[in-house]
């Protein structure tokens, strides 16, 4: 199986998942054959098989954690071959590893400085956590200070207090912004199905996927995961923003902040440090952001303004909260204008046109080209349907899905 699910994700196969390859290695979890739900998920249609099924409880959780888990891992491909992010990491790390066994490459110091960190963006820092309570809902208070580490350099972490005067400390990722979102997309799709549900079962499935998502939303453990998300249901409790809404919020916004080009990094980092204090730390992770990294502390930071701009009842405070609520892309202009004092410029933010150009300039190996071209494609999906990488549209899972349901994550009352 694990040689089947490498393949199926293999980055150096032309950035382009093998569906196929992908159902067997699911398929091959079970004795059962699955047919008429791979047929359903392939076709883009997944609403009938659920309501064919319906009667059939445990056939019917089985299926929904089955596709949520796609859907988690499917995110993470397209997060990596459809953003810009995604995009112009794959070229640092290639362009990395073509030096770094060779010294003598006249480049090779200039490239290893510039990539290096690249190696460690997307691991989640174990050996800079420290967990002494397993469970979030004992949390007293956090908060966040820079501090430095030989290996990973400047980067932010939270202070987290128990009620029992317990520490937790966790440092902030790119992994962490990755794994929330497809955490995020996850636990949604789940909690979509309960409307094709009635009675009794409907009941007893929605108190079942609550249970387990609290459990996975407090467990410290899975800090990459739930921290970020944790983070802004407690803000957004706040002012009475639910954790569903919060969820589809903070999905967008991490797609949105995958998907800001160099310029636009650059751009937001002078406005994003003022959520920090003042000190050399905080200049030499501005310097980072500048260069496209540690865009992570974005959302961070735009999840605690928020809070603080509707409970202080600053200009058009209703409003924000409205588009937090029912739509995350007017919110993100709206924070822009109102907490960066700028406006959705086209040519500042939306640079698609020329990512291609600029990426093969920087490799114009062939299998870079390749790895542009197909991410090109499904990047234009973003672009041309306002950057809303989320769930609320399910067709921005590209080549999976196509749209079935346009109101995908929502509850029926």
């Amino acid at each position: 199986m694990s040689e089947n699910y490498k393949y199926a994700f293999c980055y150096k196969d032309h950035a382009k998942i093998d569906l196929n390859t992908l159902m067997i290695s699911i398929n091959s979890f079970s004795k059962e054959p699955h047919t008429d739900f791979f047929e359903a998920i392939e076709s883009g249609y997944t609403s009938q098989f659920f309501i064919d099924i319906s009667s059939d409880f445990d056939a019917f959780q089985k299926y929904a954690i089955f596709e949520s888990v796609i859907l988690h891992e499917k995110t993470h491909y397209l997060d990596m071959t459809s953003t810009y992010y995604g995009l112009e990491y794959y070229v640092r790390k290639h362009n990395y590893h073509l030096v770094s066994k060779n010294k003598e490459d006249s480049s090779y110091e200039n490239i290893r400085e510039t990539f290096a960190v690249s190696l460690y963006e997307l691991q989640p820092l174990e050996s800079l956590k420290s967990i002494s309570f397993d469970n979030w809902d004992d949390v007293q208070n956090f908060q966040h200070a820079l501090d430095y580490n030989e290996k990973y350099g400047v980067y932010v972490k939270f202070i987290v207090h128990s009620k029992s005067g317990q520490m937790n400390i966790f440092p902030l990722s790119m992994m962490m912004l990755l794994e929330t979102r497809a955490f995020c997309i996850e636990y949604l799709s789940r909690f979509e199905k309960i409307k094709y549900l009635q009675g009794i079962n409907q009941k007893a499935y929605q108190t079942s996927l609550e249970i387990h998502f609290n459990k996975e939303l407090n467990d410290c453990s899975m800090s990459e995961y739930n921290f970020l998300l944790k983070l802004a249901i407690l803000e957004f409790e706040r002012i009475d923003i639910d954790s569903l809404r919060t969820m589809k919020f903070l999905s967008f916004l991490i797609g949105w902040t995958l998907n800001l080009s160099f310029s636009a990094v650059a751009f937001m980092s002078s406005h994003i440090v003022r959520f920090l204090q003042p000190s050399p730390r905080r200049d030499a992770l501005q310097m980072d952001m500048s260069r496209g990294m540690s865009r992570y502390i974005f959302p961070f930071g735009i999840i605690q303004m928020i809070p603080v701009y509707i409970i202080n009842q600053l200009e058009n405070y209703e409003l924000l909260k409205d588009y937090i609520q029912n739509s995350p892309e007017k919110a993100i202009d709206f924070i822009l204008l109102n907490f960066f004092h700028t406006s959705y410029v086209l040519e500042q933010f939306d640079e698609k046109i020329k990512l291609v150009d600029y990426l093969k300039e920087k490799n114009p190996d062939d299998f870079i080209n390749e790895i542009i071209s197909r991410g090109y494609d499904n990047s234009q999906i973003y672009l041309n349907n306002g950057y809303s990488v989320n769930f609320v549209d399910y067709y921005f899972q590209a080549d999976l899905k196509n749209v079935d349901d346009p109101k995908w994550g929502e509850m029926d009352p």
